[in-house]
This record gives structure tokens, sequence and C-alpha cells, in this order.
């Protein structure tokens, strides 16, 4: 897998712009986009990896994941910073230091909006990048072990085990136990998967009847998505909610985090020659970044550009992730002219 794959890519666009979205509390559709779109990238985590020596796995993983966090947190904070100090002449930055050594959005659970105490600020997406980080960390642990089984049973125990603990652990050390499990999904049944995102699955030699099967198990598929989130409510996993039928939920998030990968890959798939979804692909090649800067760039930059408040509400999100996207081009060529001063420049 050296060359990119079209529908997987479009799968973390759709995934990047869905969370774009919920940051700026924006769903056009009745149905939430919102209750899969972590676990989507979980699980096409999973479906590229490729095993290697812990050393060299820590080593790139690092790089990868802890690089941009560091870099980018650092950055958001120190310019948050002089923004509040030139509009409001505050100064703090204790809690956000705090923030980004816990790498968490809060230390409370349960999380209530407008209640509990946040800890990080304009960057706070970038909790899912330590705790990926930690993912990779429990699966050298998988592969240091003989009984596969034992391993993701102690773990599906433990996720359920510490759901109800009051605090929200550093670097994600409780989310990663869910998000192992989708990683090691994808990454134990890729070949499965592949075969039934880019088919049928059902190896049928007649085109129609294959595409009417991919139709019905793409509906089948959104019913029970539907049926599932409707029973479930609303989740978020950044603060370890996953619905609101308490330890019942977590099966039933992991559940719906499936469907919902099947549904926007299938989708992706079947429209995999377009230049829409082409385009979609390439927003989901840079989504480690526009996870990064997005928030910030709409609520301390966009939202201060005189005139914005003109927009219509409903398209001001759109307009948003828009002029991200542009931002996010414009550090690719400054970064690519960069490139020749050391290789640092790939990872952030």
């Amino acid at each position: 897998m050296n060359s990119r794959i079209v529908w997987l890519d479009a799968l973390k666009g759709f995934g990047i712009i869905f969370i774009m979205m919920s940051h700026l509390y924006f769903f056009p559709t009745p149905i939430s986009l919102g209750y899969g779109f972590i676990p989507l990238f979980f699980i096409a985590a999973g479906l590229t990896y490729k095993p290697k020596p812990f050393l060299a796995e820590i080593k790139q993983k690092s790089k990868r994941l802890l690089i941009p966090y560091f870099f980018y947190s650092i950055i958001i904070v120190l310019l948050c910073l002089a923004i509040n100090y030139v509009f409001h002449k505050e100064l703090t930055i204790g809690k956000d230091l705090f923030g980004i050594l816990y790498a968490r959005v809060c230390t409370e659970y349960p999380y209530i909006a407008g209640k509990t105490s946040l800890i990080m600020g304009d960057n706070q997406p970038l909790w899912f990048l330590p705790c990926m980080f930690v993912v990779y960390l429990y699966l050298a642990a998988y592969h240091a072990l003989k009984e596969k089984q034992l391993f993701v049973a102690v773990v599906a125990t433990l996720t359920l085990s510490i759901q109800n603990l009051p605090y929200q652990l550093p670097w994600s050390i409780d989310l990663a136990l869910m998000s192992v499990l989708f990683l090691l999904l994808g990454y134990r049944f890729k070949e499965q998967i592949f075969r039934f995102i880019t088919t049928s699955g059902f190896n049928t030699k007649n085109k129609v009847i294959d595409i009417l099967c991919s139709v019905t198990l793409l509906m089948i598929s959104f019913g029970g998505y539907y049926v599932l989130t409707s029973f479930n409510g609303s989740c978020n996993m950044s603060v370890r909610n996953y619905g609101a039928l308490g330890l019942y939920s977590l099966p039933i998030f992991f559940l719906v985090g499936c469907l919902y990968t099947y549904i926007i890959a299938k989708i992706c798939a079947l429209l995999e020659t377009t230049w829409f979804i082409k385009v979609i692909a390439y927003i989901g090649s840079q989504s480690l970044r526009l996870m990064c800067i997005h928030m910030f760039l709409a609520y301390e930059i966009f939202s201060r550009i005189p005139g914005h408040e003109l927009i219509d509400e409903h398209l001001l999100p759109f307009v948003y992730i828009g002029l991200v996207i542009a931002v996010n081009w414009m550090i690719n060529l400054i970064l690519n002219k960069l490139s020749r001063f050391g290789d640092i420049c790939k990872y952030i």
C-alpha cells in the first residue's frame, strides 16, 4: 500500500470535515454525522498498519504524532495568549501548559458542557494525537503476546471497568483502550474490509447483482446506524462519553463506529472516480494538520474578520472550513520551501 488509496483518503476527508463541522456546532441533517468520525480514523489506521520492531515503531510514531502535537499546541497557546493580551489585557499560561502536558480536554468525568472546567483551549482537537500514540503502545503489547484473544478480552474488560472513573486519564490512557479495539478491527480484518468496501463482498460474477448487493448492505447498515444512534443518544469520545445508556453504550458505540466507517467508506468507493471524491481525498491526505489548526483559525482569526457576521449562519461553517483548507495549502507551500533545512518539516 505504498500508493495512496483514493477511497481511504476520502474516508478520512469526510471524517475531518465532520470534525470541523462539529467544532463549529453545525450539522446539516437530522441524523447526526458526529457519532463515528473519531472511530473512523482508528479503523482507517488499522487498514494501513504494518507492524515494526518496537523501537522503530516508537521512533516513527513519535515523529508523526508527537512532533506535530507539541509544535501546534505550543504555537496555538502562545498565539492565543498574545491575542488575549491584545484584546483583554489578560495573560495566564499555567492552565494551558498543564493542558499540553496532560493532553486532555478536561480532567473530570463526567464532562458537563458549560460546567466542567477545560484545561485545553483552541488546541482541544489535538488530544487525538497523544491518544493515537498510546494506542500504538498498546498495539506493541498486543504483538508481544502469544494469546491475542486474551489481549482483546483484557482490553474490553478494562474499558468497561474504568468507564465510571471520576477522572479523565492523561494522554487518553483510558480512551486508547476503546481506540485500540477499533484499530485492531481494521488491522485483523483488513482483507475482508477491503473486499466489502471495493466490491459487494459476496463474490458475485454479475455486475448488476454486485451493485444491488452493495446498495442493499449499505441501506441495512444505515438503518442499523439510525436505530442504534437513536437509542444511544449523542456522544463525545474526547471526554469518554459513549452515549446515554451507561455501560450498555460502550458496545453500542463500537457498533456505531463500525457502521459509520463502513457507510462512509462504501460511498467513497462507489464514487471513487468522481472529481468530488478526489477533492475529498485530498482533504483527507491533509487531515492531521487540519485537525491541529482548524479550531484556532476559526475562533481566533476568522471570527474576528470584519463582516463575517453578515454571512448566513448555515453557510458560515463551510466558509470557515474552506478558509482553513486554504491556509493549510499555504502552509504546505511554505514547508515545501523549508524542507531542505531538515526533515522536521515533513512532520508538521
